[in-house]
């Protein structure tokens, strides 16, 4: 039996991944994932994971808005409720995270080695931009120890100017995420060329050469510059922006940069260019990023 007493579970799309830790520990042990479709094989797997290790206290990342201490997951029926669990399995603690405000936790464990520069800044506060596009596009901010999670890929911020700069005239992109996202890069080759294929193919064929995937790439380097730069001042992130997700990596590996560039200044006065040019951006390189988020924010508290 495993010697620990916190359970660290990171529940994804297809997937949950979870590890075992001891509070004020900086790592953790028996990183594991496994497949969960019900909420019968979830109160199983609760109970199964429970049973190897003395443990009495857990801490949930979980994709979703989290309201009363419990998130209802919009890719499965069911619900996580921090509260029914602790007293269900008979816990003394049972801590739940949005899956971006574990990543923002995440952050300051971190040393400068798990993080690659895409654009090198000056920073002049203590509050970081988080955000990741994925499937939909994920996003917290940091400001000093506090970590507030964001549901700024269901807005429609700055979605019609968007749209019109990049002559974008269908009624399938309403919100940001559909944007700025995996998906959305696969809709937007898609409405291009009649063929639906992933965005880490369209990443490839871009490398390659292929003429459209080039040309999706390039808006959504556009639109990707305009949002973080809309994102920065709205925040005055002035520590910088923190990207996630392997899908950022793998954009930021093969993106043309001086368009980049080009677009997060562009059409911005001159004060607001100078804040601009001291915000830095890197990609976290480092994996597991909710559960470390997890386990920094539990020895947090």
């Amino acid at each position: 039996m495993l010697d620990k007493n916190l359970l660290i579970i990171d529940i994804g799309g297809t997937n949950i991944r979870y590890a075992y830790a001891n509070i004020g520990d900086t790592s953790f042990v028996s990183e594991n994932k496994a497949e969960l479709d019900s909420l019968n094989e979830f109160d199983n797997l609760i109970s199964k994971l429970l049973s190897k290790s003395d443990v009495k206290n857990i801490i949930f990342s979980v994709a979703g808005p989290k309201l009363k201490n419990a998130i209802k997951m919009t890719n499965r029926d069911f619900e996580i409720n921090a509260d029914v669990i602790r007293k269900k399995f008979n816990l003394e603690s049972c801590f739940l995270l949005n899956d971006w405000e574990s990543i923002g936790y995440s952050i300051r464990a971190f040393s400068q080695t798990d993080f690659d520069d895409f654009r090198i800044g000056e920073p002049f506060n203590d509050t970081f931009l988080v955000l990741g596009p994925g499937t939909g596009l994920g996003a917290s901010v940091i400001v000093g120890d506090k970590v507030i999670p964001t549901e700024i890929g269901n807005t429609n911020l700055c979605l019609s100017a968007l749209k019109s700069s990049l002559n974008i005239n269908t009624d399938k992109f309403n919100v940001l995420e559909d944007i700025i996202s995996g998906s959305g890069i696969s809709k937007m080759y898609e409405i291009k060329t009649g063929t639906k294929i992933k965005s880490e193919e369209i990443f490839s064929l871009s490398v390659n050469g292929d003429r459209d995937a080039v040309e999706i790439i390039d808006i959504f380097t556009i639109a990707f510059a305009r949002s973080l730069s809309d994102l920065s001042l709205m925040f005055v992130s002035g520590g910088g922006i923190i990207l996630a997700g392997s899908l950022s990596r793998s954009f930021l590996a093969i993106a043309n940069k001086e368009l980049f560039e080009k677009y997060f200044l562009d059409g911005k006065t001159d004060i607001h260019k100078e804040i601009l040019n001291r915000i830095g951006i890197k990609v976290a390189n480092k994996g597991y990023t909710c559960l470390f988020g997890c386990l920094n924010y539990v020895n947090s508290i």
